[in-house]
């Protein structure tokens, strides 16, 4: 029993991190989506104050 809960705890272990690692990716995209729209206004702007 003892040996099969260690081998558990290490797979929820990676299982945990592969998580992480998908959260953060979005995250990531996200914040690259907001930056391209906040650009793409800010562009528009100089475009239309003239």
């Amino acid at each position: 029993m003892s040996g099969n809960r260690s081998t558990q705890n290490i797979r929820r272990r990676t299982y945990v991190r592969k998580k992480r690692r998908k959260l953060t990716r979005n995250a990531l995209l996200l914040i690259a989506m907001l930056f391209l729209s906040v650009i793409i206004s800010i562009i528009i702007t100089i475009i239309a104050l003239p």
